[in-house]
C-alpha cells in the first residue's frame, strides 16, 4: 500500500502526523506500507507542487492533514491530476467538512469531485447540508436559528455554533 498525505507545517500538522506515523509503527502490516508526506506552509496560496510529488508516487491512499483552507484545493488537484485512478481511499481530516469549504461551488461547480472522500474526526454535522435534510436535530437547529433572525446557510460556523451551544 502507498500512502500520501499532505502535511499542514504547523502544529496540528507535526500532532497528525507523529499520531499516523506511531499508529503505522505498531502495525503489524508496517513492512508492506509505503507512506510520503509533502510538507504545506499553511500560509501557502497554492498546493500545486506538493501534490504533484505526492501524485508521481501513484499512491493507494490519500490522506489530507492540513487545515480547512487547503480543503477544497485538495479534492480539485486530486481530480485534475487524475489520482482518483490509482486511490482506493481518500481520507480528510474533520475540518474540511464543512460545506462553506468543500461545497459543490468550491469542489468543481456540481460537487461531483468530493464523491468518494471520507471525512475523519469530529462527530458534529453541517446542518444545511442536503445529507441533513429531514434530521430532526438539523431541521430544529435551523427553525431555531431562524425564529431568533439568524439564517443557518450564511456560515456552517453558526451551526457548529449551535452544536457548541446545545451540549
Amino acid at each position: 500500500v502507498r500512502i500520501a498525505s499532505l502535511v499542514a507545517a504547523s502544529d496540528f500538522g507535526a500532532a497528525y502526523e507523529g499520531s499516523f506515523k506511531a499508529v503505522l509503527a505498531a502495525s503489524p502490516n508496517k513492512d508492506k506500507i509505503e507512506w510520503y508526506t509533502e510538507r504545506l506552509d499553511i500560509n501557502s496560496p497554492t498546493i500545486i507542487d506538493a501534490m504533484t510529488n505526492l501524485g508521481a508516487k501513484k499512491p493507494n491512499v490519500f490522506i489530507t492533514m492540513t487545515g480547512a483552507g487547503h480543503c477544497p484545493q485538495i479534492i480539485n488537484e486530486i481530480a485534475q491530476k487524475n489520482m482518483d485512478s490509482t486511490l482506493k481511499y481518500k481520507f480528510m481530516s474533520s475540518v474540511c467538512k464543512s460545506s462553506a469549504y468543500v461545497g459543490k461551488d468550491k469542489v468543481g461547480g456540481d460537487g461531483s469531485q468530493s464523491n468518494g472522500w471520507l471525512i475523519v474526526g469530529g462527530g458534529q454535522k453541517d446542518i444545511v447540508a442536503g445529507a441533513a435534510a429531514g434530521d430532526g436535530f438539523s431541521t430544529w437547529a435551523v427553525k431555531f436559528l431562524g425564529d431568533n433572525g439568524l439564517d443557518a446557510k450564511l456560515s456552517s460556523n453558526l451551526g457548529n455554533g449551535f452544536y457548541h451551544a446545545w451540549v
